[in-house]
């Protein structure tokens, strides 16, 4: 039914529309028809065109307010239909809200009547709770209080548990940080430490060399005294193959004696400072204790010329060897050795 009140009056405004429409276009073929025989017709006089010019546009003026109109019409039907849509949808969800509170007051009704049936019978029959069941009862109670104590226990326990671990973890990063601060330190005193004894390695190793080099010296300075001193003055050293022989070569090792010859014939002429000594005068020259000059096993040469040449080839000629400087060498028949 509402539908149908709805629909009425919207036919009722699209058939004034229809009509609106065919007044206009009636007025529009006028309006030609008027306008085309005084295009066609030469102007008889300035006065009939500015009356059929001002006729034509007050015509369409006025239907261009009718058409306002129509459209300022249509605008308020619409929000007319608009309002009665929502005014009845308004009171379609009061009713509905109605019913429902209805229905929900009707069940709290029936459901207190329940209620207050129930405990009028409780109240005629007086029942009376037996001494077991309030025993049950207090002991219900009484588990449900200790259940509450037990779950308090267990929680500060764990709460004592968990300040306990964090305190322990604190204390472990604590120690770990102290430990890995004690090893730094321990290694870098280690460090310095042995960076102290390698230097004082250094300068212990510096100052032996120096002391060596001036014993050294001080030996080749003492020898070269003794030697110039046990010299003959009178005597003049014999030289035979290139050889100056100023000690003797009869008491001379035959091998040694064949290679001072070889040196001669190789690099130039050699000079034999020393070769056989009696103790007393190892002792004065200050020779080694058991010296292999003692056994007519060594001797002591000086090459002039092509030093580099003749110590290469004595170091490998011989058994023991010794380079004193200057070219001044010394050869002997006892092990393979040299020394400072």
């Amino acid at each position: 039914m509402e539908r149908e009140l709805s629909r009425a009056p919207r036919a009722r405004v699209h058939t004034k529309w229809r009509l609106v429409k065919w007044a206009f276009a009636l007025l529009g073929l006028g309006a030609l028809i008027a306008v085309q025989p005084i295009a066609s017709a030469t102007p008889a006089s300035a006065q009939a065109k500015s009356k059929t010019a001002k006729a034509a546009t007050k015509k369409v003026r006025k239907s261009r307010r009718l058409r306002r109109k129509a459209a300022a019409a249509r605008k308020a039907r619409s929000a007319k239909r608009k309002r009665t849509r929502t005014a009845r949808r308004k009171i379609a969800r009061g009713k509905r809200r109605v019913r429902r509170t209805t229905a929900s007051s009707k069940r709290r009704r029936v459901a207190k009547r329940s209620v207050s049936k129930r405990r009028s019978v409780a109240k005629r029959k007086r029942v009376r709770p037996s001494t077991a069941a309030k025993r049950r009862a207090v002991a219900a109670r009484r588990r449900a209080a200790a259940r509450k104590r037990l779950a308090a226990k267990r929680r500060a326990a764990k709460r004592t548990r968990v300040a306990s671990s964090r305190k322990r973890t604190r204390s472990r990063t604590v120690k770990r940080r102290v430990a890995s601060a004690k090893r730094r330190s321990a290694r870098r005193t280690k460090v310095t430490a042995s960076r102290k004894r390698a230097r004082s390695r250094v300068a212990k190793r510096r100052v032996a060399a120096a002391k060596r080099r001036v014993a050294a010296k001080k030996t080749k300075r003492t020898a070269k005294r003794r030697v110039a001193k046990a010299r003959p003055v009178t005597a003049q050293p014999k030289s035979r193959g290139g050889v100056v022989w100023a000690a003797s070569a009869g008491c001379l090792a035959g091998n040694l004696r064949a290679i001072v010859y070889e040196v001669a014939r190789r690099f130039g002429r050699v000079r034999v400072n020393s070769t056989c000594r009696s103790a007393a005068r190892n002792r004065r020259v200050g020779g080694a204790s058991r010296s292999w000059h003692l056994k007519g096993a060594a001797v002591d040469l000086r090459v002039f010329r092509n030093i580099k040449g003749a110590a290469m080839y004595l170091r490998g000629a011989a058994g023991g060897y010794k380079h004193y400087g200057g070219g001044l060498f010394h050869i002997d028949n006892g092990p393979k050795r040299t020394w400072r």
